[in-house]
């Protein structure tokens, strides 16, 4: 019986350190299973385990944002690094002395680690003689990451679920849209493409396409109205605009705007890229506190986002690569 109690006892034992370890461990495997999917499969609901498209582009952009190696460097190299300062024998000397440091024997050595390049002086004495000699070492400046940003709104995620109206104007009328639309709608469309190969040959895992109307000057844009959004001087609208590859006669500009949500009605043009194929992709980043000479700040605003054709829409296959607010 007492052997039994044991064997119950030891049962109990490890599935409860089974059950505190999975606890423990989890989110760290959930962590680094989500850094290797995209931004959509991340929120995506029920979550994804196991079936998802495998990317490295979050560690591209980590990279690409903070220069996060230069940084790993610098932990390195400056938390580790030390350097030896070596003297040989003074001859007569009474005393040896180094600035900072205190008396010394000689000959002698002593590792040093300065956080600032920093002159050593040994000075040798020998009644009222004085000789010295002395060595700079020198350090590279730390070089700090920037401050922890947060993107508290993603235009591309929310291009389906967020409240507001996909409508295109031109030649042809002005319409509402369905999202997703069809590429084969002349009225416009705008959708969802993953895994696109964009005009600078790189391979985005989402980007939203926004294809004007098909006539001269046409237009196709979306208010994303249920944002609740208070500016905040430092606030970035960051993006990346191109088009898809093989559209060479592609030309329109994008454009950002911030719309008052309440009283006196009031916008202001976030952003205004005027992009032709042979251009590639462009990024882009504008602080809310810099427009309209800081009027914006603390105002309730909302963003449009428009794509406008040119003289043709012919093959204006645009994109968003990103577009996120961040804070």
């Amino acid at each position: 019986m007492a052997r039994a109690v044991s064997t119950r006892r030891k049962v109990a034992t490890t599935a409860l350190a089974w059950a505190i370890g999975l606890l423990i461990f989890f989110p760290i495997y959930w962590t680094i299973l989500t850094s290797f999917k995209t931004e959509a499969q991340a929120i995506n609901n029920p979550p994804l385990f196991w079936s998802f498209d495998f990317t490295l582009e979050n560690y591209s952009v980590v990279q690409e944002r903070s220069n996060y190696m230069r940084f790993l460097w610098n932990s390195v190299i400056i938390a580790g690094g030390s350097t030896t300062l070596s003297w040989g024998a003074v001859t007569n000397a009474d005393s040896a002395e180094i600035e900072g440091i205190g008396g010394v024997a000689t000959p002698g050595s002593i590792a040093v680690n300065p956080v600032v390049t920093t002159t050593y002086r040994l000075i040798a004495r020998c009644g009222s003689n004085v000789a010295s000699a002395q060595v700079v070492v020198g350090v590279a400046p730390l070089v700090l990451p920037p401050s922890i940003r947060v993107v508290i709104y993603d235009f591309i995620n929310r291009a389906g679920s967020a409240a507001g109206e996909w409508r295109s104007s031109g030649g042809l009328g002005s319409f509402t849209l369905p999202f997703p639309g069809s590429d084969t709608d002349n009225r416009g469309f705008a959708l969802i493409r993953n895994n696109a190969v964009l005009n600078d040959g790189s391979i985005a895992p989402t980007v939203l396409e926004m294809h004007p109307q098909w006539t001269a000057d046409g237009s196709i844009s979306r208010c994303f109205t249920d944002m609740g959004y208070g500016v905040q001087a430092d606030d970035e609208i960051r993006g990346k605009v191109g088009f898809l590859q093989g559209a060479t006669a592609g030309q329109v500009t994008f454009q950002v705007s911030a719309v008052r949500a309440m009283g006196v009605p009031m916008s202001a043009i976030v952003a205004n890229i005027p992009l032709a194929y042979g251009d590639g992709v462009k990024s882009f980043s504008v602080r809310m506190g810099d427009l309209s000479g800081g009027m914006l700040v603390g105002m309730p605003m909302y963003f449009c986002i428009s794509v406008l054709a040119g003289p043709s829409s012919g093959q204006d296959w645009a994109v968003w690569r990103e577009l996120v607010l961040v804070r």
